[in-house]
């Protein structure tokens, strides 16, 4: 039985089979086109995520560092992203306490260019506190 219905639909000749494909086929398109896009966006933020924290991690080692050497250390680290821009700063700060502490962060942008659309900019930024150590020497 269900052999004799799949075979009357391929040997069908009423023209709705190019109809359907042209209704169809679009939306496909752009359901694949988007999940490539939403890939590279989450890719680029998560990049850009494990690039503040392993700065973090190699700041975190250096002995009263200036902001002039994190800085250095956090361009060391970020690599140009394949789709998108990276926006990096760095700010020491003090707490009550007189503890020294580097402020990372790396802002990602994603332009999202649709035809016909205005573009879409898609923005996110990582970032962590990292305690400064001095150790006298």
């Amino acid at each position: 039985m269900m052999g004799h219905r799949f075979k009357n639909w391929l040997v069908r000749n009423d023209g709705t089979a190019p109809i359907e494909g042209a209704v169809v086929f679009p939306i496909l398109i752009f359901c694949i086109f988007g999940v490539f896009v939403a890939g590279n966006y989450l890719m680029g933020l998560n990049m850009s995520q494990r690039y503040v924290e392993e700065s973090a991690r190699m700041t975190r080692m250096l002995n009263n560092p200036t902001q002039a050497e994190i800085e250095a250390v956090l361009a060391d680290n970020i690599e140009a992203p394949m789709f998108g821009t990276y926006k990096k700063s760095v700010t020491i700060s003090t707490d009550q306490a007189g503890q020294r502490f580097a402020n990372l962060n790396i802002g990602y942008t994603y332009l999202l260019e649709i035809p016909f659309i205005d573009p879409i900019h898609l923005n996110s930024e990582s970032n962590t506190r990292v305690p400064l150590r001095n150790i006298p020497g």
